[in-house]
């Protein structure tokens, strides 16, 4: 038996929108990051609007889109990094652009939404270690799946000890793949604690290969409201033909030109088996008003937004 249908609240539009939970809870199970530890996920800094990110390029970072939808085309973004947002630890924007497919709950659409955008920095930034996205089958297949482990790694809200709220602080913390959408685009991931928040929409969810070394596997799109109860994560390679187009920046490496490398589907031809838990009554997800989207999921009730 399913477990019920529950509520996920998506506000993805516009960043009036965006509210931190009135009662603040302990959440994570996380820990900073060490130095030198993720250096390629960076922070984004509009006004007072923040999202996290992860670099594909020196000069390029990948974020989510609803980060950058509703900004004028003149607007500077900061773009921080290191261990914590730190004066004078930070490079300007060069530009920026929203994926051409994204499409918001509010216009109708409930998952695989390619939130996905990219800002060009002014600098380049001097990484050594910039993990590659994940788009080789052999690599998908032994990650992408339900239980699989992947690493969320954000600069947004964790709280301390006395349950007052730090953000802008890299955290890290290794939760589990709760299902994929039928396409496969677009994961579910966390729970029981241990999450992101607000301020790491946008930022990476990684898987670890077998030799140690990382790869992007998802963008963080929106998830659990208060935090702790997972969130939802785009997979990067979905956006990889739209960047190389756009910025001349290949992350399958030459490999790839005509991005249909990578099988993701979640669907048996055979017996139209589903990896996702049915998430209505129609097999889709419900809309209970403009910014409101029911999911029946396997493990508790789950009320959530975007995470800038």
């Amino acid at each position: 038996m399913h477990a019920p249908a529950l509520s996920i609240l998506v506000l993805l539009a516009t960043h009036a929108d965006v509210a931190v939970p009135s009662a603040p809870q302990r959440i994570f199970g996380g820990e900073p990051t060490l130095p030198g530890e993720f250096d390629a996920v960076v922070g984004l800094r509009i006004g007072a609007f923040q999202c996290s990110g992860t670099l594909i390029s020196p000069t390029h970072v990948l974020t989510a889109a609803h980060c950058l939808a509703d900004l004028p085309a003149d607007a500077v973004i900061e773009v921080f990094f290191g261990e914590r947002d730190t004066p004078g630890m930070q490079v300007t924007s060069a530009g920026f652009a929203v994926h051409p497919e994204f499409c918001p709950p509010s216009e109708g659409c409930d998952e695989d939404l390619h939130d996905f955008g990219v800002v060009e920095l002014e600098t380049p930034l001097a990484v050594d270690d910039i993990p590659p996205i994940l788009w080789k089958q052999s690599e998908w297949d032994a990650t992408m799946k339900e239980g699989a482990t992947v690493t969320l790694v954000g600069y947004g809200r964790s709280d301390n000890d006395d349950g007052t709220p730090t953000i802008g602080v890299k955290r890290k913390v290794a939760v589990e793949i709760d299902w994929l959408t039928d396409s496969g685009l677009e994961f579910f991931a966390g729970g029981e604690g241990k999450d992101s928040c607000e301020g790491d929409s946008g930022g990476p969810a990684f898987v670890r290969m077998a030799d140690g070394s990382y790869r992007l596997a998802g963008v963080l799109s929106r998830g659990s409201v208060p935090c702790g109860d997972g969130g939802v994560y785009g997979i990067p390679y979905a956006a990889a033909c739209w960047i190389r187009d756009t910025y001349g920046v290949d992350l399958t490496e030459g490999y790839c030109g005509t991005c249909e490398c990578l099988e993701t589907s979640q669907v048996d031809d055979g017996c139209a088996c589903r990896t996702s838990p049915d998430r209505g009554p129609s097999g889709g997800p419900i809309f209970l008003s403009v910014a409101a989207v029911l999911f029946g999921v396997r493990r508790m009730a789950r009320t959530g937004r975007s995470r800038s």
